[in-house]
């Protein structure tokens, strides 16, 4: 069990690394200095990769759950939240499940935007 929580942790530092360095070359190379330009690129990127790695990962015998907590779990969890959110929302569309496609769609992101507003006004209270 300690051996999964090192593994995922040693993902997530690569991961959170590369979102970094991400965000440094496109601030530096693009000249873009609002923050959403990298977000968009890094969220768009861990889609991409963490489907790529999912498929992969199906694909190949034998029970890879070290390599599934590593690279899915801790690198591209750690480099964007994002792209878990879009593989579960994948996944319910694939089952036939467009209601809670549909709904986890939308309260995550009501609900996100909404508790970043309570956030922002709480700090302001003190």
């Amino acid at each position: 069990m300690i051996m999964q929580f090192l593994i995922v942790g040693f993902g997530a530092f690569i991961g959170a690394c590369l979102r970094h360095g991400v965000n440094l070359i496109i601030k530096h190379y693009f000249e873009l200095e609002k923050l959403f330009y990298s977000t968009f690129i890094v969220n768009m990127l861990g889609s991409f990769f963490i489907g790529l790695m999912f498929s992969y990962l199906s694909n190949i015998s034998g029970d890879r759950l070290e390599l599934r907590l590593l690279i899915i779990t801790g690198l591209l969890g750690s480099f964007t939240t994002f792209s878990t959110f879009s593989l579960e929302n994948y996944q319910f569309l694939i089952d036939g499940e467009y209601l809670k496609f549909i709904l986890y769609s939308v309260i995550s992101l009501l609900i996100g935007l909404i508790m970043v507003y309570l956030g922002i006004k709480i700090y302001e209270q003190f």
